[in-house]
């Protein structure tokens, strides 16, 4: 179903975290609203602290690549653990890789392949290649 930018924008100054990220998104691809980075990042923030699991991962991607916060691996993963604890498979797979390979945690090659291994039962191809490629 498409909701009007006003319904968006009324639902989530309601606190509805599904209509934060839609809202993220707008401001993102400048649909309905102009165009605005800042704006973006408060509302897939606001998502991700009311429990959104898709806007948790995305936290935890502007952390990693620094897209409008400064890089900072420790908190780009405590966002992704709080998305994959929700069963978000992306969040997964890149837990996996920091576990792997010892990125933003103590390496623990076991944990790295749980999460890559959980990621992939739920069809994420990356994973699935990374675990083939891994021979595991």
């Amino acid at each position: 179903m498409s909701f009007t930018t006003d319904e968006v924008i009324r639902r989530a100054n309601e606190g509805k975290a599904d209509f934060q990220y839609e809202l993220s998104l707008r401001y993102t691809d400048g649909n309905g609203v102009s165009r605005d980075a800042v704006k973006a990042l408060e509302w897939c923030r606001k998502s991700a602290e009311n429990g959104y699991a898709i806007a948790q991962y995305y936290m935890g991607v502007y952390y990693d690549k620094g897209h409008g916060v400064p890089v900072n691996l420790a908190k780009a993963i405590e966002w992704w653990k709080k998305s994959a604890e929700q069963g978000d498979e992306y969040a997964m797979h890149e837990l996996g890789i920091c576990y792997w390979n010892g990125e933003g945690v103590p390496r623990n090659e076991s944990t790295g392949a749980m999460y890559l291994r959980k990621a992939a039962a739920k069809g994420h191809k990356k994973s699935q290649n990374t675990l083939y490629a891994l021979g595991l």
